[in-house]
């Protein structure tokens, strides 16, 4: 019974926790190619998490990855090992759109 039980609270922390990211960026100009540069709060990181919410006429690369067109409502674990790392939006051929990038490193 113990073990079930603190099986579940390991469980529902990791839920918890892969939710709280510590930072916000909102894409102000979709048909702009865009780098911004983020510095983790951890000592030594490992992992870049990418919550990328929105709505874009034509696709776009976040850090190489390929989001296509239409709502937009994705997350990307990227490798990332040095204290400061970028975040790069590449717009394609996007011409409008909304475009916002919660992160977590």
């Amino acid at each position: 019974m113990f073990i079930r039980l603190a099986t579940s609270l390991f469980f529902l922390g990791i839920i918890i926790s892969c939710d709280n990211y510590n930072g916000y960026i909102n894409i102000k100009d979709v048909s702009r190619d865009t780098i911004i540069s983020i510095k983790s709060t951890n000592r030594n990181p490992s992992v870049l998490v990418l919550k990328v919410n929105g709505t874009i006429d034509s696709d776009i690369a976040i850090n190489s990855v390929i989001i296509p067109k239409g709502n937009v409502n994705k997350k990307i674990l990227l490798d990332s090992y040095s204290q400061i790392t970028e975040i790069k939006y590449e717009h394609k051929n996007v011409q409008a759109g909304k475009l916002s990038i919660k992160y977590k490193y």
